[in-house]
């Protein structure tokens, strides 16, 4: 203890000794402390806290972790399916994939655009309604289930200029055909503010 308290005060002798120095070692520290909190603080009200698809806080994401050593990998319909039914703490269970970079054909050319992927069941779960259209289908949840994309509001008004009769039109996405069943309100950002 000796020891600690004697390397304690010889710091603070040598910080007195040079204080344009110690000064900027406690600027640089506060700052890089305020940062953290700052962070700290954007990420809890952006991932851990939105009452955008989660009003009354009942919601879990639950992370898949793939087999790889320290890897993340999407699951398999098979693994999901483990995984769902046999859970026994959630009432109900949905899949959710968050951004994929994806090339989109649209009326003003091919896009770069960030899509995320949702079962039908993640829709029903948040509760979420469409402006236009409708949502996925259960049979649209299989990998060689029919192709079908929803368009978040801005995609909508940007690229189809608001169009209504945009729902059951097809376009192409990273070579697929897909058809267009809805568009989500502005106000639906789950789960990351996607385009698709």
């Amino acid at each position: 203890m000796n020891v600690i308290w004697f390397e304690f005060l010889l710091s603070l002798r040598r910080l007195r000794r040079r204080p344009a120095s110690t000064l900027l070692t406690l600027g640089t520290f506060t700052l890089s402390l305020t940062l953290a909190l700052l962070s700290w603080s954007l990420y809890y009200t952006v991932f851990r806290y939105n009452p955008d698809f989660d009003p009354t806080g009942r919601l879990y994401v639950v992370g898949y972790q793939g087999s790889l050593a320290g890897g993340s990998a999407n699951s398999t319909d098979e693994e999901f399916n483990a995984l769902r039914d046999g859970q026994r703490v959630f009432s109900e269970f949905a899949e959710v994939s968050y951004y994929q970079s994806t090339f989109a054909e649209t009326p003003a050319g091919m896009q770069r655009l960030l899509g995320a992927g949702m079962s039908s069941g993640a829709f029903r779960i948040l509760g979420a309604t469409p402006s236009l259209g409708r949502l996925f289908l259960p049979e649209e949840d299989a990998l060689n289930g029919p192709k079908t994309v929803i368009l978040s509001d801005h995609i909508w008004k940007t690229y189809f200029s608001g169009n209504p009769a945009v729902v059951g039109r097809v376009m192409q996405i990273s070579g697929y055909s897909v058809t267009i069943v809805g568009v989500m309100p502005a106000s639906f950002r789950f789960p990351n503010d996607q385009d698709l």
